[in-house]
């Protein structure tokens, strides 16, 4: 940081200095800086200046009216800086004058700062320029750019005949990527969008859920009553759903953590990905799809491959895909649809898979909050489903976290009573919130450590995640805990009874249970997002 000394202080020097912080009393001297025509240090000063507050921008613009050259377009530049949010609103006004100004770099400088405000008041001044027959190709092109992020709709047929006249290549993309943008915020400040889940579909569809990889067995099974679905990979499984079925019923399959929709197909070529991605998202399958389940604009963000952004191409696609159908809108922002892109290198398919982003989801709406090292809901659920219903379960979480465990598998079906402990007071607390939201009888949550104590009722299942990272306690690690557990569970569970975890050591959770006297099954692994456990399911005689 900058230090004043009287006899070494130099503000050319200290503006420089990211960190340097201007007094009131700095203020001409920064404006003579911004004014002197040399760029390097004029950038550095208005930077500068900006932190003096819209007096300062004032100063400027007053200044700028007594230069005339680049001193007048920093000037205006400078003060274009101060000119955004609510603060900077007095500014606007009196830089839009400057829209008239008799020097083309200046008027850029302003239609620039405007455009940066996205008041859309001044829209109609900006408008007023770009009709103007004498306006050259670089002010139009600023010009058009500003417009595209004011959101005026008055400005979208003025853009997009811009866009279709031009001759000049820069101007034209500039203007097509500022008509995108007003159609955009047009659209989006417009009318009721969203998915309508309950609208049957009017073809047989190809869907794609996924969930945690290693549970893909438990979400064929549990989708078996909608469709057939198969195991599509590692934590996928694909299926038809047919013709007058509904999205909203996708949404009742718990252990799903996302649902796709086949939109489109396309072949392609490694240097004309764009051309396919425009080709699959407005064929007609895919338009007819995407009219069926939306209420009202079509609108979309791209999601390509390693979810990389490729600005060139997403422009593309939005440019050559707007103009088959109309009706699709890109944005980024918060689109109801999610259009991931997939192509297949070794056939050169590329695949369109919906994402329905805005289908409503109220599935855990039970959990207000997650506890530090709480299961995913959709972990939870797929334990449960591995557990099983028994109408006389009294099930014992004895790592509770938030509780979602014992409401999973409360949804399932019958069961006899309810029981959950957690070492930490406020977790164990948070769970009893949990259960109490989901409306659960005959279930309760205390305080306490499950090697020391146990339900009094003789639990039958105990169904658990057990804690990991800093949610251990004592424990030195999750292996422990466990192994432990399974040494002590023979005394306290009834005959019969079944045990159901994730083991981050399985090897050493299996012995424990067998040394109890435990048949112990599956094996499977599963990848809890970055920790690999498996999936142990135990009997007792």
């Amino acid at each position: 940081m900058t230090r004043r000394r009287a006899a070494t202080f130099d503000l050319r020097d200290a503006v420089r200095d990211r960190g340097f912080t201007p007094r009131g009393a700095d203020r001409d001297a920064l404006l003579a800086l911004v004014a002197d025509g040399d760029d390097d240090v004029a950038e550095h000063a208005a930077r500068a200046l900006a932190q003096l507050g819209t007096e300062a921008g004032h100063a400027a613009l007053a200044a700028a009216a007594t230069h005339t050259g680049p001193a007048r377009t920093q000037l205006v530049q400078a003060a274009g800086r101060l000119a955004g949010g609510s603060a900077g609103e007095p500014l606007r006004a009196p830089l839009a004058a400057f829209l008239h100004d008799d020097d083309s770099r200046v008027r850029r400088a302003a239609a620039r700062a405007l455009g940066a405000t996205g008041d859309a008041r001044f829209a109609e001044a900006l408008l007023a320029r770009v009709r103007r027959a004498d306006v050259d190709v670089a002010e139009r092109k600023v010009l058009v750019s500003a417009l595209g992020k004011l959101g005026a709709a008055d400005a979208i047929d003025v853009v997009a005949e811009v866009a279709q006249r031009a001759a000049d290549p820069l101007l034209r993309r500039v203007a097509e990527e500022a008509s995108l943008r007003l159609t955009r915020d047009v659209v989006r400040a417009g009318a009721d969008n969203r998915i309508d889940g309950d609208t049957r579909l009017p073809r047989d569809v190809i869907v794609r859920l996924s969930c945690r990889a290693g549970f893909e067995d438990v979400l064929v099974d549990e989708a078996a009553p909608l469709f057939t679905a198969k195991r599509a990979g590692a934590g996928a499984a694909r299926g038809t759903l047919r013709r007058g079925r509904t999205l909203a019923s996708l949404r009742t399959l718990r252990t799903s953590a996302r649902i796709e929709l086949l939109g489109g197909e396309s072949p392609f070529r490694d240097d004309d990905l764009a051309g396919a991605v425009a080709h699959a998202l407005s064929s007609p399958a895919c338009i007819a799809l995407l009219e069926a389940l939306t209420v009202g604009p079509l609108r979309y963000r791209l999601a390509w491959p390693g979810d990389a952004h490729r600005r060139a191409d997403t422009l593309r696609v939005a440019l050559e895909a707007g103009r088959r159908c109309p009706a699709l809108v890109n944005d980024p922002r918060d689109a109801p649809w999610e259009a991931r892109i997939e192509p297949d290198a070794r056939t050169h398919t590329l695949r369109i898979w919906l994402t329905p982003r805005a289908l409503p989801d109220t599935r855990f709406d039970y959990l207000e909050t997650r506890a530090e090292g709480a299961s995913h809901p959709t972990v939870a659920a797929a334990l449960a489903r591995l557990a099983g219903v028994r109408d006389d379960d009294v099930v014992w979480d004895p790592f509770c976290g938030a509780g979602t465990e014992l409401v999973e598998r409360a949804r399932l079906g019958p069961y006899a009573r309810l029981f959950g402990t957690d070492l930490d007071a406020d977790v164990a607390a948070l769970a009893q919130t949990t259960i109490t939201r989901a409306g659960l009888a005959h279930a309760r949550v205390v305080h306490g450590d499950a090697l020391d104590g146990a339900p009094r009722q003789a639990p039958t299942l105990v169904l658990t995640n057990p804690p990991l990272g800093r949610r251990v306690g004592r424990q030195a690690d999750p292996g422990a805990l466990l192994s432990h557990l399974a040494a002590r569970l023979p005394a306290v569970l009834a005959p019969g009874a079944r045990v159901v975890w994730l083991s981050p050591q399985p090897d050493r959770t299996a012995r424990a249970l067998l040394a109890a006297g435990f048949r112990v099954t599956d094996g499977t692994r599963v990848d809890l997002g970055g920790l690999v456990a498996e999936r142990q399911v135990a009997f007792l005689p």
